[in-house]
């Protein structure tokens, strides 16, 4: 049925970011998730970790486009079949 389809692939994109997200440099994915999942903001990453908010900004845009890569490579691979 369309609901199981819509689960399913609800499930295989959550694996998709969960494997992308372990793929990333410890430091990146810790700064990522923190921002994202925590909402703490740019500003205080970098005070709490020691590092500058641009150090911040290039973990977050590592972090964006190895997601966008993975998921649109994985678009680019559904139409394919």
């Amino acid at each position: 049925s369309f609901g199981a389809e819509r689960v399913i692939e609800g499930r295989e994109a959550l694996d998709l970011a969960k494997r992308t997200l372990y793929a990333l440099p410890d430091k990146t994915r810790q700064i990522y998730l923190l921002f994202q999942v925590e909402g703490i903001k740019r500003k205080e990453l970098a005070r709490r970790l020691g590092i500058s908010t641009s150090a911040i900004d290039k973990h977050l845009a590592t972090a964006k486009t190895r997601l966008g890569r993975a998921f649109s490579e994985a678009a680019d691979d559904e139409q394919s079949t």
